[in-house]
C-alpha cells in the first residue's frame, strides 16, 4: 500500500481527534464521485427514511422531501454497495491509515452514507458516538463556515464525559468549534469519542458530503450490511477493494457466533460498560468502560495485533482520570439525575416534554 499519513499529520489527529485532508479527492476521481451522486439522487432523490441505519431491515424509501430537521439529512445509507465509486476511497492510503492509527489493524465497514443538509437546517447538537467507531467525510460540494458541515470540539477525544454533562445548551456552538469547511473533495478523519454534531446551514445553499464509518471488530456485533445483502453481493464488493482494504468486507456467520460468546462471557459489569452504543450517553457507563479500559497496552484487534498506544478503545493515559471530572458541571450532573428520577414515574416524559418547551430544560 503506498504512505498514508505523514507523522505530523498523525500528531495532529492524535492531539485534535480530527484531521482536514484538503485536495485529497480531485479531477477525475471527483468527477466520478459527483456523477455517482448525481445518479443515486436521480433513483433517490429524498434519501431513505431517518434511522432504518440501525433496523435489520432494509431502509425505507423516503418518497417526499421530510421537513428541514437537523435529523432530516436524507441519506442514502450503503451507497457503496449502489455503486463501488464509493468504496473506493475507503481504500485511499490517507483514508486507511487514519482508521487503522485511530482502531488498530483490523477494523470493518459500518457504512457508506451520503448526506444533504438543506439550506434552513438548524444545528445538530453535540453527542459522542459509540466506543471504537472513526469516520471520514468526504465533501461533495464546497461547505463554508455554517454551512452544514459537520461540526466537532477539538482535543475532546480523550477524557471528555458525554457533552450533555458538560455544556449548557449542547446545542451552542461551545468556546472552540471546528467545522468540515472546504472545497468539494476535500476530506476530513473525525475520532467520532469527540464531540461532534453539525453546523447549522444559513447558506448559501444545500451541501452534501459522503460519511464513511468504520467499526472496530472489538465491538462484538455484525454490522449491519452483512445481515442486508447476500453473500454474492458482499463478495462482488470486496473483489472490487485492492487488497490490503478487502478486511474491511469481511464477516462470517462463525464470527457473528465468535463475537456474542466473547460478549457472554464478559462479567455482568463488563459487558454492560462495553454494550456498543449505550456508552455515549450515560455518564456512569462511559466512565465505567474508560475505568475497565484504561491503560491496557496489551489490548489487541480481532487478528492479534497490538493496538497503538492511542486508540478510540483505550481512551485513557495513566493518571489522567482528573480531567474527566474537572470537564463536569455539577448542576448539569444533577439536573440530567433528577430528570431521569422524573422519567421513572407515570407521566414525567409529559412533565419534562413541557418543561423543555418552557425553556426550564435542555
Amino acid at each position: 500500500m503506498p504512505p498514508g499519513l505523514t507523522e505530523e499529520q498523525w500528531e495532529v489527529l492524535k492531539r485534535d481527534g480530527a484531521l482536514y485532508l484538503p485536495g485529497l479527492i480531485r479531477g477525475d476521481e471527483l468527477r466520478r464521485l459527483q456523477e455517482s451522486v448525481s445518479a443515486l439522487r436521480r433513483d433517490l432523490p429524498y434519501g431513505y427514511v431517518y434511522g432504518t441505519e440501525y433496523s435489520r431491515t432494509t431502509p425505507k424509501k423516503q418518497e417526499a422531501a421530510p421537513p428541514v430537521d437537523p435529523l432530516q439529512v436524507m441519506p442514502v445509507f450503503d451507497s457503496g454497495f449502489m455503486d463501488p465509486v464509493f468504496h473506493e476511497f475507503l481504500a485511499k492510503p490517507e483514508i486507511h491509515d487514519g482508521f487503522e492509527r485511530i482502531l488498530g489493524k483490523d477494523f470493518v465497514l459500518d457504512n457508506t452514507i451520503v448526506h444533504t443538509v438543506r439550506l434552513g437546517t438548524k444545528r445538530l447538537p453535540f453527542h459522542k458516538d459509540a466506543h471504537g467507531l472513526a469516520l471520514a467525510v468526504v465533501l461533495l460540494d464546497k461547505c463554508g463556515w455554517d454551512n452544514g458541515g459537520t461540526s466537532f470540539a477539538p482535543a475532546t477525544h480523550i477524557n471528555s464525559p458525554p457533552p450533555s454533562y458538560c455544556m449548557e445548551d449542547v446545542r451552542a456552538r461551545p468556546s472552540a468549534e471546528g467545522q468540515t469547511v472546504g472545497a468539494a473533495g476535500d476530506v476530513y478523519i473525525l475520532c467520532v469519542d469527540a464531540w461532534h454534531g453539525r453546523a447549522a446551514n444559513i447558506g448559501p445553499g444545500d451541501t452534501s458530503k459522503l460519511m464513511l464509518h468504520v467499526n472496530s471488530r472489538t465491538n462484538f456485533r455484525a454490522p449491519a450490511w452483512f445481515r442486508r445483502f447476500a453473500p454474492e453481493e458482499v463478495a462482488r464488493a470486496r473483489a472490487k477493494l485492492p487488497p490490503h482494504a478487502r478486511h474491511l468486507l469481511e464477516w462470517s456467520h462463525e464470527e457473528t457466533q465468535q463475537r456474542q460468546q466473547e460478549l457472554a462471557a464478559l462479567g455482568a459489569v463488563k459487558r454492560w460498560a462495553v454494550n456498543r452504543g449505550e456508552g455515549c450517553h450515560s455518564l456512569l457507563r462511559s466512565f465505567v468502560h474508560f475505568l475497565l479500559y484504561a491503560n491496557r497496552r496489551d489490548l489487541a484487534d480481532a487478528r492479534g495485533k497490538t493496538l497503538p498506544g492511542y486508540t478510540s478503545a483505550p481512551m485513557f493515559q495513566t493518571f489522567s482520570f482528573a480531567p474527566y471530572w474537572r470537564a463536569l458541571k455539577l448542576k448539569l450532573v444533577l439536573r440530567r439525575l433528577l430528570a431521569s428520577a422524573i422519567y421513572a414515574v407515570p407521566g414525567g416524559k409529559a412533565l419534562i416534554s413541557m418543561a423543555r418547551a418552557r425553556g426550564f430544560a435542555r
